[in-house]
C-alpha cells in the first residue's frame, strides 16, 4: 500500500509519516493540493489522507479534481482535519467523493483502522473500482504497457515464422506473416534494417499517416522521417540496443510527412531478438492531441498563476487604502485650510491648487484600485476628455525617452462624454506604455490625437458594437515594429503577451477592452510591420451637463454646536478639530475610542454630531457607535473610513448611523455632511 498524505503544516506530516511507516505502509508527502497532483503525475497511490485548509489548492478542491479524472477518482480519498467541524462541512465532504471525514485530534487507530477498512474492501473485492484504480496508470505508461505486449506478440510470432520457413520458401512467408502482424495493430509501426537502415516494413498506420507507399517507403530510413536527428546523433541513440546494453528505448522526436507537414511522435524502439530478422522494431505514437492537451493545461496554470497574482495584488490594494488614505486626508485636508488663508491670486495660492488637484487624483486612482481588486463598476461622470488626456500627456511626457517624441492634436470643440477620468486616464496611460515599448529601441514618433466622427447606420468600416450617433474619437500612434498579423485578434485576451518574462503580465490590453466595453465604447486597432500601429477609441458623447467645482472658501456665517470627533491617528484629529473649528463649531477630539465614550457618557447631551473613524483599537466605529446610540438614539453619527472589509454603507444606516464618508474627506465634504445630518 502507497498512501499519499496532503498537509500544509510540516509536524503534522511528520506524525502521520511515522505513524504510517510504522504500520507498513509506502508514504508520499505534499503541502498543498497543487502538490499533490504533481506528485500524481509522476507516482500512483493506493489511498489519499488529505487537510482541508491549505495554501495554493486546499482540500476541498483536491478531492473535486481527483474525483472528476478518469484515471484518479477511485482512488479512496480521507479528509483527517481540525479546521472543519462542522456537520454540513463533512456532508460536503461525502458529497465530492470523499470516502472518510475524520476529524483531529483523534487515536490514531481510528485512522489506521479506516484505512485498514478500507484496504481490506480493495483487497475482498477484485471488481471494486478503488482496486482497480489504486493500479491507475498515466496514458504514457498504458501505452507502454501496450507496446510491451504488441512487441512480445510480434517476437512470438517470428519465432513461429522460423518454423514455418521449414515447409515454406524462408522469404515469402517472413514478409506475409510480418505484414499480417502489423496491419494488426492500430499504431503506426514500421521495421528497419539493423545496419543499413532501410524499411522494411510498415503496416497501413505508418503508410497512411506517413503518405508513402510501400515501395516509397522501403526506400526510406527513419532520418527521412526524424527531422532533428542527425546520423549521427541517431546512431548515438541506437548504440545502448546495438550493444545489449538497453532493451528498449523511448524518444520523442518530430515526423516529417510526405506532403511536407510536421507532427510529434513517441517513439518505442526495441532490437528484434530473432537472428533470422537483423532489424528495430518501432511503434509510433502520434501524440499531436497530447501536446495540445500539455499547452492548454500549461496555459490554464499561467493564467491561474496570473489570477492568483492579481487576487494577492487586490488584497494587497485594500490592506494600504486604510492608512494611505489617512496620509492623503492630511494632505487634502491642510492644503484647504491653508488656501483659505492664501490671496487667490498668487504663485503660492497656485502651487496649492496643483497639491489639491494631485491628492485628489490619488483619492480617485485609490477609489479605482479598490473598485478593480472588488470587481464593481466604477461611477461616471460627466467629463471633457481633452482636459483628461492633456494631463495624461503632460505626465507622460517626463517618463518617455528623449528619442521619443510627443505630437498632440486635440480638439478643444465643446462635447461631453460620460466617463470615469481616472479610467480614462489609464487607458492613455497603458496604450502610450505600450507605443514606447514598441520604439524603445530606435526611437520614433507618438502621435496622440482627439476629435469628433457622426456614425451612421451604414458605415461598414466603424465598429459595429457602436450605435449611430455622435462619438469622440481618441487615436494613439507610434511608428515601431507593428504586430504581426496572425496575432493581432489576440491582442486584447487576458494575459496575452509577446513580452519577455518580468516586462509585462498580458493584463494591460484587456484591462483597457473592458474599460472602453463598459463605457459603451469601443476599440479598433491597425498594424503593419515595420511601421507601426494605430488604437482608434470611440466614447459616445452624452447630453448630460459638467456640475461645477465646489471652491474651497471660508464660511460665509458662522455655524453653532459642538462636535466630538474620534479617530486614532493624532494628526487627523488636529486636521478635523481645525477644519471643524473653520467651519465655526466647538470641537472637541479624541484619539482613544474608549476616551471618547467616557467623554460622551459625561455629558450626552452637549454633543450635536458624533464624527468618527471605523479602523480604531480597544472599540472600532460601529462599536463605539452602538454604546453612543443606546445612551442617545437620536444622536447625528458620521462613520469615516479609509476602507473596511465588513462595514458598508448600507450596514451603517441599518444601525442606525446616519452617514457614511470614505477617506479622505474634503472641507466642503465635511460641512455638507454635517449640514445634511442636522437636518
Amino acid at each position: 500500500m502507497k498512501i499519499l498524505i496532503v498537509d500544509d503544516k510540516r509536524e503534522s506530516l511528520y506524525l502521520l509519516e511515522q505513524m504510517l511507516a510504522t504500520s507498513g505502509y509506502e508514504v508520499l508527502a505534499a503541502t498543498h493540493g497543487v502538490e499533490a497532483l504533481e506528485t500524481l503525475s509522476t507516482q500512483s497511490c493506493n489511498l489519499i489522507i488529505s487537510d482541508i485548509l491549505m495554501p495554493v489548492m486546499d482540500g476541498f478542491q483536491l478531492c473535486r479534481h481527483i474525483k472528476k479524472h478518469d484515471e484518479l477518482r477511485a482512488i479512496p480519498f480521507i479528509f483527517y482535519t481540525a479546521t472543519y467541524t462542522d456537520k454540513k462541512d463533512e456532508e460536503f465532504a461525502l458529497s465530492l467523493g470523499a470516502d472518510c471525514f475524520i476529524r483531529k485530534p483523534s487515536e490514531p487507530e481510528e485512522l489506521l483502522r479506516h484505512i485498514k477498512d478500507i484496504t481490506d474492501n480493495m483487497q475482498s473485492d477484485p471488481n471494486n473500482k478503488a482496486h482497480a484504480s489504486s493500479c491507475a496508470l498515466k496514458e504514457t505508461e498504458v501505452l507502454k504497457l501496450y507496446n510491451e505486449r504488441l512487441i512480445n506478440r510480434l517476437e512470438k510470432k517470428l519465432v513461429e515464422l522460423e518454423q514455418e520457413t521449414k515447409e515454406r520458401k524462408r522469404g515469402e512467408t517472413r514478409q506475409s506473416e510480418l505484414l499480417r502482424m502489423l496491419e494488426a495493430s492500430l499504431n503506426e509501426l514500421y521495421v528497419f534494417h539493423f545496419e543499413s537502415l532501410k524499411f522494411i516494413e510498415g503496416n497501413s498506420g505508418a503508410r497512411e499517416n506517413l503518405g508513402y507507399s510501400i515501395e516509397e517507403l522501403s526506400r526510406l530510413t527513419p532520418l527521412d522521417l526524424m527531422i532533428e536527428f542527425s546520423p549521427d546523433s541517431f546512431d548515438k541513440l541506437l548504440r545502448p540496443i546495438r550493444t545489449g546494453e538497453e532493451k528498449r528505448i523511448q524518444f520523442t522526436t518530430i515526423h516529417r510527412r510526405k506532403n511536407g507537414t510536421l507532427y510529434p511522435v513517441e517513439v518505442y524502439l526495441e532490437r528484434s531478438t530473432s537472428e533470422s530478422l537483423p532489424a528495430f522494431m518501432a511503434i509510433v505514437l502520434d501524440i499531436t492531441e497530447r501536446k495540445h492537451a500539455e499547452e492548454a493545461f500549461r496555459q490554464t496554470e499561467q493564467k491561474l498563476h496570473q489570477l492568483q497574482k492579481m487576487e494577492a495584488l487586490g488584497t494587497l490594494s485594500a490592506g494600504i487604502a486604510h492608512d494611505f488614505n489617512n496620509i492623503l486626508g492630511a494632505i487634502l485636508g491642510y492644503t484647504e485650510l491653508a488656501l483659505i488663508k492664501i490671496f487667490p491670486n498668487g504663485d503660492v495660492y497656485q502651487n496649492l491648487q496643483q497639491v489639491l488637484k494631485a491628492g485628489n487624483r490619488a483619492k480617485e486612482l485609490v477609489a479605482h484600485i479598490l473598485t478593480f481588486s472588488r470587481q464593481v463598476d466604477q461611477q461616471r461622470i460627466p467629463t471633457e476628455l481633452h482636459f483628461v488626456v492633456k494631463e495624461a500627456l503632460d505626465l507622460l511626457r517626463a517618463t518617455l525617452p528623449s528619442t521619443i517624441t510627443i505630437q498632440q492634436s486635440l480638439s478643444t470643440q465643446p462635447g461631453v462624454v460620460l466617463a470615469d477620468p481616472t479610467q480614462i486616464h489609464q487607458v492613455l496611460m497603458n496604450l502610450c506604455t505600450n507605443a514606447e515599448h514598441a520604439m524603445r529601441e530606435n526611437g520614433g514618433i507618438l502621435e496622440v490625437s482627439l476629435d469628433h466622427v457622426e456614425i451612421s447606420r451604414h458605415q461598414e468600416s466603424m465598429p459595429p458594437e457602436l450605435k449611430p450617433g455622435l462619438y469622440h474619437r481618441l487615436s494613439i500612434s507610434d511608428t515601431g515594429n507593428g504586430i504581426p498579423p496572425k496575432i493581432q485578434n489576440r491582442i486584447f485576451e487576458p494575459f496575452f503577451t509577446t513580452k519577455r518574462m518580468g516586462e509585462g503580465t498580458g493584463m494591460g490590453l484587456s484591462v483597457v477592452h473592458g474599460i472602453i466595453a463598459n463605457h459603451e465604447g469601443a476599440i479598433t486597432v491597425e498594424s503593419t510591420l515595420g511601421k507601426g500601429t494605430r488604437f482608434d477609441i470611440y466614447f459616445p458623447q452624452t447630453n448630460e451637463v459638467i456640475e461645477s467645482e465646489i471652491e474651497v472658501s471660508p464660511p460665509t456665517q458662522p455655524k453653532q454646536g459642538c462636535i466630538l470627533f474620534v479617530d486614532d491617528e493624532e494628526p487627523l484629529t488636529q486636521l478635523g478639530q481645525k477644519m471643524l473649528q473653520q467651519l465655526g463649531y466647538e470641537a472637541v477630539v479624541r484619539t482613544n475610542s474608549l476616551e471618547a465614550l467616557r467623554v460622551f457618557r459625561n455629558d450626552p447631551f452637549h454633543y450635536d454630531v458624533v464624527i468618527t473613524d471605523q479602523t480604531m483599537p480597544n472599540l472600532t466605529g460601529d462599536a463605539l457607535a452602538r454604546e453612543l446610540l443606546s445612551i442617545r438614539p437620536e444622536l447625528p453619527i458620521i462613520l469615516c473610513t479609509g476602507f473596511s472589509y465588513t462595514m458598508t454603507p448600507e450596514k451603517a444606516t441599518a444601525m442606525g448611523i446616519r452617514a457614511f464618508l470614505m477617506k479622505p474627506i474634503l472641507s466642503h465634504e465635511l460641512a455638507q455632511t454635517i449640514q445634511r445630518v442636522l437636518g
